[in-house]
């Protein structure tokens, strides 16, 4: 939808168990009549044609979008004023208004700013006491998540004030009043507590071998424990106050005090006292509203109740998870609709073309920027922060691609994904190793050694290569055996992570050339390839990644084999192509 390069986060804010409401005031359409111009559909129905709009306008959050101006530049405008405002002012990138004020950044590698609805300046975010800050989610609960240069988690409110000083090594974003934060000792073992708007203790977490969702949602935190895979809740002091039935195997945050959950079956709605008020028959669901929530059945959705009553039938192609004003976004029989909560058609004043690519892709709130350097991806973290190890379970729904940029070295299996008709299997499982691959190369960086934890099969073979100098014999540089391989146990090489984290301040990884191979004969197992450059404050090298990935278990896709081969052998050598690890060189019979 856009070459935006800040990114979108998959944070549903808009939830009843919230105290703040953002509101949603309209979605970029196509006009369809008298040509194509781009416009804004309101949620009534209503649509909004401006000259204003010579290129696609961002999702408007309270009465406030984003229009792009040439030059990968944006500015504001404001819908609610007639004629709609537009800004002079100028930014690379800027955020929505969840709060009155929003993160914004005027030119590269410029500091970040906090602007109101006049595009007028509020603060500077530069740094902390001389550490520069890196990354910032927008505003939730009104406190923004900022991220420093040496690596520490803080907070700061909507006058650009440290409220909570960036310490933790771990932190996510506020949510009903709390976070949940961590610290690292010397061997890189995270302490996990919750904190409350002040920066102080509510309780210290004190599962084990659990993984944490992250945010708060109706009164809940959400984990699972990995040992005796159930899943359950925590209250707001830390106690286990819900016990999942052990049939459910993953569950979502609540939501109207009810959240998706999955069996063996299906996917299905559980409620806070653990009773299943939808039975876990179905492919898909989405929330819609208060009132309102979606299923998916054999490739079309339907709207239910909370009570689990269907109050349409199962006709639409797709469905989008946003409502305001009991009206819902559908796509059926190859047209674009708005429909009521009965499934009655909303009339509009024009045909309209949804871009459902950038709807499934992008959530319409929370942003996560990116200061010097930018990253070579627009990704999207799965779960409510940036931190890998308290993640969103993936449920086996319809893997959405993150927003990739086209710069990115993932765009182009994207683009396979979207275009070259896999089976739907095949494309699920396609689009988790493409969401997973960014977050298996930011692991690195942010040392997420739990992350890694879970991703490796128990069994994993790892596979390093290093390049042999020895003295030139009878004419040639080096013997055949120019390559000297090492294999090391998950644990071993775990351990040796833990050690190079614990050395280094900086560690930076990028990935190019970039494929992935579905083998032909062995059902959910697949090859990734791709050229990895790594640098480090003690050590740097670049070369060939592989790894072998196997979806035998759709719920907890595994790492068997991780192989590294160095790019050269010598200054003036490559590394034959014929010598390269790839999805071949195992024999699975």
């Amino acid at each position: 939808m856009r070459n935006i390069i800040f990114l979108f986060a998959l944070i549903y804010v808009c939830v009843s168990c919230e105290k703040k409401r953002v509101e949603i005031n309209g979605f970029p359409v196509k006009i369809l009549h008298g040509g194509s111009s781009f416009g804004i559909i309101t949620p009534d129905g209503n649509v909004l044609i401006d000259s204003l709009f010579s290129g696609k306008p961002s999702i408007v959050v309270n009465q406030v979008c984003v229009l792009p101006c040439g030059n990968g530049m944006f500015r504001l405008c404001d819908i609610s004023k007639v004629p709609m405002a537009t800004s002079s002012r100028r930014f690379i990138q800027v955020g929505n208004f969840i709060e009155d004020v929003t993160i914004a950044q005027g030119e590269k590698e410029g500091p970040f700013i906090l602007i109101n609805k006049s595009s007028e300046n509020i603060a500077v975010i530069d740094s902390y006491r001389g550490v520069p800050v890196r990354v910032m989610h927008n505003f939730r609960d009104g406190l923004a998540l900022a991220y420093t240069e040496n690596q520490k988690y803080g907070y700061v409110n909507t006058r650009g004030e440290w409220v909570i000083a960036p310490e933790y090594d771990f932190a996510c974003d506020f949510s009903e009043g709390m976070a949940l934060v961590g610290m690292a000792d010397r061997e890189g073992r995270i302490a996990y507590e919750v904190i409350d708007r002040e920066g102080q203790n509510v309780f210290p977490v004190m599962l084990t071998n659990c993984r944490l969702q992250g945010v708060f949602s109706c009164g809940l935190l959400v984990y699972k424990d990995l040992r005796q895979h159930y899943c359950a809740c925590l209250d707001k002091k830390g106690k286990t106050v819900l016990y999942l039935p052990a049939e459910i195997q993953e569950m979502t945050e609540f939501r109207h005090d009810v959240a998706f959950c999955l069996t063996r079956n299906g996917i299905g709605v559980v409620d806070k006292a653990g009773k299943m008020i939808v039975p876990a028959d179905y492919d898909d669901g989405e929330f819609i509203n208060s009132e309102r929530l979606a299923l998916k059945s054999k490739g079309k959705w339907a709207l239910f109740d909370f009570k689990g009553n269907r109050v349409t039938p199962f006709i639409y192609d797709k469905i989008y998870p946003w409502s305001h004003a009991n009206r819902v976004f559908v796509h059926q029989d190859s047209m674009d609709l708005l429909i009521d909560e009965t499934g009655k058609t909303v009339s509009t004043a024009y045909p309209f073309e949804l871009d459902w690519q950038s709807l499934e892709t992008t959530s319409p709130i929370v942003q996560v920027f990116y200061r010097y350097p930018l990253p070579e991806t627009v990704e999207v973290p799965e779960s409510e922060n940036t931190i890998l190890s308290v993640k969103k379970p993936s449920l086996p729904r319809k893997e959405r691609i993150q927003a990739i940029d086209t710069t990115s070295p993932f765009y182009q299996e994207a683009q396979k994904v979207l275009k070259n008709g896999f089976s739907e299997t095949d494309s699920e499982n396609r689009r988790v190793i493409l969401n997973y691959m960014e977050h298996f190369r930011m692991s690195y960086e942010t040392k997420d050694i739990d992350f890694l934890e879970q991703l490796f099969s128990e069994k994993a073979l790892i596979i390093v290569g290093t390049v042999v100098k020895q003295l030139p014999q009878e004419g040639h540089y080096l013997p055949a055996d120019q390559i000297r391989y090492n294999i090391k146990t998950k644990q071993q090489y775990l351990d040796r992570l833990r050690r190079i984290f614990k050395a280094n301040k900086k560690i930076e990884v990028r990935y190019s050339d970039f494929l992935i191979r579905r083998h032909p004969t062995r059902p959910g197992i697949y090859g990734v390839s791709v050229r990895q450059a790594y640098s480090s404050d003690l050590y740097s090298d670049e070369g060939y990644l592989f790894l072998l990935w196997d979806f035998s278990d759709e719920t907890a896709p595994k790492i068997h084999v991780r192989t590294w081969q160095p790019r050269r052998i010598d200054d003036q050598t490559l590394l034959p192509e014929r010598d390269i690890i790839h999805l071949g060189s195992f024999n699975f019979e």
